[in-house]
């Protein structure tokens, strides 16, 4: 086997695993991801160059999918965050456009006869292509991995169909530079896979417009419920120390006959019972912002009626750069998921919610951390629920957090969810 026989076995496995790394989100940190992409690349370029030095090209080609690159796709799944069926049309689209490179070379080597020759031509039209898919295709295709939670089972299908073709047509049953007959049905089938995917963009770009206008529907909506949240809240205080003020010239001459009468410990309970609705009048304080405060008295009070212990420590001023209302869908959208995993606890002592917020220098800073029970099932960097009606919340969490230029994290991990936000507050 000749030198550049073995260097053109690690360009295949390259460009494969380089395209991968373009089209998935990474599960683990950029050092570990690259250990595994170095490792696998090299691990498998010792099994091509020991396969191929004992058998010839037509084999090689035979086995590749099985010994070579499924095992890359298993590799692969280890370390995305997706969905397995999103990966495995990351792959097919990988294999698809990897095939692509290999007929232009395979046509160079038929009308040139020069393996050099070949070479060169799939390196360019590998440049091509990764820069069609930097430029183009990677930004929407990854907005669509992070709204589109369902078919891919489905969606998957038509570049499985079209590798599997392309397959045959490249390599079956030996390389189709002894098959030239084949070649107009060939260039077709790539014709054929380009609409394809020239079509699925468009629908990238339509899915993300929908998605966009849903999601903006939903934050009117959410707005009108917090706005409507903080003005019936206040309403509501305003009635309950009408009320009181009213009859307190009645709880004053009750007070006054307890007092005659010598009742002192009956005087102090009824003063104590009087001071607690009092109390009731008054937004909780929470920190120096008062849009917040009523809104984390609303859900505090929610969260200790279903029994959950709460620890809130919040520090937030009124001069704050964020906008209240998208300020309150995090918060509001974060507390009200940890407050539906709690209730799912059976055992209320086991019932725990923290709830901090805070500004630090030019940023400002807020984790949930919630107790749950079961486990927590992830589609990239969000948690999935079955629940009609759920789920949403962490997807507007992470549009606010992208609107100010922030970062934002669900982690799930020994039976407690965390939901951290960091916003620039310029």
């Amino acid at each position: 086997m000749t030198d550049l026989n073995v260097l053109y076995l690690l360009y295949r496995l390259i460009f494969l695993s380089t395209f991968m790394i373009l089209l998935i989100e990474w599960r683990y940190s950029f050092k570990v991801t690259m250990i595994v992409f170095i490792s696998t690349i090299l691990f498998f370029w010792g099994i091509c160059a020991y396969i191929y030095s004992l058998t010839d090209i037509v084999f090689f080609n035979a086995v590749f999918p099985f010994f070579i690159s499924l095992p890359i796709l298993l590799c692969f799944m280890s370390i995305s965050k997706s969905v397995p069926f999103k990966v495995i049309f990351s792959f097919l689209t990988v294999s698809n456009f990897g095939m692509l490179t290999s007929y232009a070379g395979l046509l160079a080597l038929y009308y040139t006869h020069s393996q050099f020759l070949r070479v060169i031509l799939e390196l360019v039209a590998v440049v091509l292509i990764f820069i069609l898919v930097l430029t183009v295709f990677r930004k929407p295709y990854f907005k669509m991995m992070a709204t589109l939670n369902k078919g891919w089972e489905f969606l998957y299908t038509v570049p499985a169909i079209l590798s599997f073709i392309i397959y045959l047509l490249l390599y079956v049953p030996s390389e189709i530079i002894y098959w030239p007959e084949k070649f107009t049905v060939t260039t077709l089938v790539f014709i054929l896979m380009f609409l394809f995917y020239a079509v699925l963009y468009v629908n990238f770009e339509n899915i993300n417009q929908f998605f966009q206008l849903k999601t903006d529907k939903e934050f009117i909506i959410l707005q009108a419920k917090l706005q409507k949240m903080e003005y019936t809240s206040i309403i509501d205080k305003m009635e309950d120390a009408k009320i009181l003020r009213h009859d307190m010239k009645h709880h004053l001459n009750i007070i006054n006959t307890l007092l005659n009468d010598k009742n002192f410990d009956e005087t102090k309970t009824y003063i104590h019972t009087l001071e607690h609705n009092l109390s009731d009048t008054i937004v909780e304080s929470f920190c120096d912002n008062y849009a917040i405060n009523v809104i984390l008295s609303s859900l505090v009070s929610k969260a200790r009626n279903e029994n959950i212990t709460v620890e809130c420590s919040v520090s937030l001023s009124e001069e704050i750069n964020i906008d209240t209302i998208d300020l309150g869908i995090i918060i509001s959208n974060a507390i009200s998921n940890a407050i539906n995993a709690c209730v799912k606890i059976e055992d209320v002592n086991n019932r725990f919610l923290s709830i901090e917020a805070k500004e630090h220098f030019n940023q400002l800073y807020i984790q949930i951390i919630n107790s749950y029970v079961g486990e927590v099932k992830f589609d990239g960097e969000f948690p999935v629920t079955e629940e009609i009606g759920h789920g949403l919340g962490t997807r507007s969490v992470a549009y606010v957090a992208e609107k100010y230029n922030g970062v934002f994290s669900f982690i799930a991990e020994e039976c407690r969810f965390k939901t951290t936000v960091v916003l620039d507050n310029l």
